[in-house]
């Protein structure tokens, strides 16, 4: 297993994940579900690994906006051209705090087989005559975006594009 490097906000090549375990953690102190999905008996190690599971798959899956910092860099974050949820335009100098919150709960909803929880089968495509439609990272449905429950996506939004692909065919 490669060894756990949250990113820092520099771009770092060696990152693994966009969300160190304290993050994670802190995160889930608050959470009111956190009991459930980020259980006590987790060691550091399961921790991490569920980290870094959670951030390469949405590292893989979901289309992220903005430019990377330096074309060396590991994950789609730290970026340039970044908006929160209130428009506000953020630094490329860290990981938005929403953006590590995404990342813990969907490492908190990672099975020990590596299995999303209420993962769900979506829809990739649909074809209307010569049109079709293919949603950005594999799927699109009202539970999430490409596969990834709805409660991620909600921390998300602002720094991933949720509109899908246009494909003329």
């Amino acid at each position: 297993m490669p060894s756990f490097v949250a990113e820092d906000g520099t771009g770092m090549s060696t990152a693994t994940s966009l969300c160190s375990v304290a993050d994670a953690d802190d995160h889930f102190t608050t959470h009111p579900l956190g009991t459930t999905r980020w259980a006590s008996a987790l060691t550091t190690g399961q921790k991490q690994s569920k980290l870094m599971q959670s951030t390469a798959i949405a590292a893989r899956e979901l289309r992220w906006r903005g430019s990377l910092v330096n074309q060396a860099q590991a994950l789609p974050l730290p970026a340039s051209g970044l908006y929160d949820h209130l428009g506000r335009e953020l630094g490329y100098t860290s990981v938005p705090a929403d953006v590590a919150k995404g990342i813990a709960e969907l490492a908190g909803l990672i099975d020990s087989q590596g299995v999303i929880a209420g993962g769900a089968a979506s829809v990739k495509s649909k074809s209307t005559g010569p049109t079709s439609v293919a949603y950005g990272g594999g799927g699109n449905s009202a539970a999430g975006i490409a596969g990834i429950p709805g409660e991620v996506i909600r921390w998300l939004r602002p720094y991933i594009y949720t509109e899908p692909l246009m494909v003329r065919a």
